[in-house]
């Protein structure tokens, strides 16, 4: 997952993206071309709205799990409306670090005023029925057992994660009772395998991955290139005891990622006008104008659109990254509104 800048009661955070507690709806930004000011929250509402029914119309049943976006859910930063959509659009959130890891220093205890934040944005999800899961990064096995603690505590579904770049699975036995899982609202334990670099045959990857235990596994669609088969996710559905649980497949929604098959080499010389900054945290990686006819047809609606790809593959769903790089967008307006 990206690393965020997080603004908070004016604390910043070192990263890319603006997390805002206080940042109204009314907030607008820049120009459509038409002349029109974009409301970035209403726009990001608009394509998981969108993703959703576009997802129902090919694989009813398939979910989405959302990465951050929580302020989306605040009930008086929002309008009713997009508070209602964005509930019905995602079946539930992810946080990163409310426990350990904040500021990219993993192992270290989130600041306290910083863990608080993100209860209260967790609060709005679970006022809306939605589970919230959330990745600690930490390795030392006091703090491990610290964040599995206070993610029972805090009523969410925890993954501690030894190395931020989640390239390796973790010996964390996971409590099972060899039951299915075929639902958000049913995990227990999840694990994150986004980078599968240290596994140097597809062969190995999967047999790894078929050996764990978790409810519900977070993989990315391509190995060595290639995307995965429908058949090779089938054989991840099952975990080690043989019960079901979900297989996600990682898609970002709010940056363009220059390893991905969709990108052009022209883009390394001369960016298109839909694409925005380079994220300075994640080489290859650049903020886009999401709600752009031309970055939604790279994410779906043919045969070879990212989604449409992982829908193919038959995954249980998408993990969803990059969803507040609304919150960018805004900020980006109001520095140029400030000079």
């Amino acid at each position: 997952m990206k690393k965020k800048i997080w603004l908070i009661a004016g604390l910043l955070g070192i990263g890319s993206l603006a997390f805002s507690l206080t940042t109204s709806f009314s907030a607008s930004g820049q120009g459509d071309g038409r002349g029109q000011k974009i409301q970035y929250r209403h726009e990001m509402v608009n394509l998981l709205a969108d993703l959703r029914q576009y997802t129902e119309q090919r694989n009813p049943g398939f979910l989405l799990l959302s990465n951050n976006g929580l302020t989306l859910l605040d009930p008086s930063g929002n309008p009713a409306d997009d508070v209602s959509r964005m509930q019905s659009s995602v079946d539930g959130v992810l946080l990163e670090s409310c426990h350990f890891g904040w500021d990219l220093k993993d192992d270290e205890a989130t600041p306290e005023e910083s863990r608080k934040a993100m209860l209260e944005a967790a609060a709005w999800a679970k006022n809306c029925g939605l589970p919230v899961l959330n990745i600690d990064y930490c390795f030392s096995r006091n703090n491990v057992r610290e964040a599995c603690r206070q993610n029972r505590e805090d009523g969410f579904i925890g993954f501690a994660a030894k190395r931020r770049q989640l390239d390796v699975i973790q010996q964390v036995p996971a409590k099972s009772c060899k039951r299915d899982c075929s639902a958000l609202k049913e995990v227990e334990s999840f694990l994150v395998l986004l980078n599968p670099e240290h596994y140097t045959t597809k062969e190995q990857y999967l047999s790894a991955l078929q050996s764990t235990n978790q409810d519900l596994l977070v993989i990315d669609l391509i190995y060595g290139g290639v995307p995965l088969t429908g058949q090779e996710v089938k054989t991840l559905k099952r975990k080690s005891d043989g019960s079901r649980r979900l297989v996600f497949a990682y898609m970002s929604v709010g940056e363009a990622e220059s390893y991905r098959s969709y990108w052009r080499p022209e883009w390394n010389e001369k960016q298109p006008e839909w694409m925005d900054a380079a994220n300075t945290d994640w080489t290859g990686s650049f903020k886009v104008k999401y709600w752009t006819k031309e970055w939604r047809s790279i994410l779906y609606g043919s045969q070879d659109a990212y989604l449409d790809q992982i829908l193919t593959a038959d995954f249980d769903g998408a993990f969803l990254d990059v969803v507040d790089v609304y919150e960018y967008f805004q900020a980006k307006q109001e520095d140029a509104g400030q000079k």
